[in-house]
């Protein structure tokens, strides 16, 4: 099984195989569409996250998320597992899934954009917070399954936010994470009852989402406090330089 953004273009996107994995062959990445058929089975997960966070005067955790680079990292530590494309996406190759009968290695783009709130935004957000990090997934690749998918057959949608908050005095760290999945069920699943299938399926949705936030809630906050650290040396040695001088 696999883990919100929908297109209406049907047309795959050729993409070449990242070199390190030992081939150039060309591969097909589906976009993100919606599941067309009537006889699809839907199924969605999300978690939210809402804890305290301490900010560093000098290096306040807005400054952090604007390092998209370093968040990612943080969020996905595994660098055999990850590829970056651009300064906005990466490439995930996902550990395999298992589903019934089926198991399936799924590949995912992810994109990774700091940008004002708007009013689309999955959880409401207060006036005062002015950026957002928003991770979405723009493309997708389920490798194992031994048989082509047809777009119109699945399609799995990932949405996320996060951002700082201030509450009085003290700042909470906010996020919320959603995937959904639809797909036509295939031939080795058809005797299974659907709410079965929808049971299974948000279970494993469920999993990826809690392991993606324990990422946040240690990893993350982790790798602000070094950030911070890092900043503030930084500063140091140059005030200390500049008064050598």
């Amino acid at each position: 099984m696999a883990t919100k953004l929908t297109s209406l273009s049907l047309h795959s996107v050729t993409v070449r195989s990242p070199q390190h994995r030992g081939h150039t062959r060309q591969r097909k990445f589906q976009p993100l569409v919606t599941c067309q058929s009537q006889n699809a089975t839907s199924f969605s997960s999300s978690l939210g996250t809402d804890l305290p966070l301490r900010q560093y005067s000098e290096v306040p955790f807005q400054s952090y998320l604007e390092d998209r680079q370093r968040v990612f990292q943080a969020l996905f530590p595994d660098k055999k597992r990850c590829e970056m494309l651009n300064d906005k996406e990466w490439r995930i190759y996902m550990l395999p899934l298992d589903f019934f009968f089926l198991s399936v290695n799924p590949v995912i783009d992810m994109r990774i954009v700091v940008q004002p709130p708007s009013s689309s935004l999955p959880i409401p957000v207060s006036k005062e917070v002015e950026k957002v990090l928003t991770l979405e997934a723009t493309r997708w690749e389920l490798r194992g399954l031994g048989y082509a998918l047809k777009p119109s057959d699945f399609s799995l949608n990932i949405e996320g936010i996060l951002f700082s908050e201030k509450r009085g005095r003290a700042s909470r760290l906010r996020g919320h994470l959603k995937m959904s999945v639809s797909l036509v069920t295939p031939p080795s699943l058809a005797l299974i009852p659907e709410e079965l299938v929808k049971s299974v399926g948000e279970s494993v949705l469920t999993h990826l989402l809690t392991s993606m936030k324990e990422k946040v809630n240690t990893k993350l906050l982790q790798d602000y406090r070094e950030y911070a650290i890092e900043k503030s040396n930084t500063r140091q040695m140059k005030q200390v330089t500049a008064s050598a001088q």
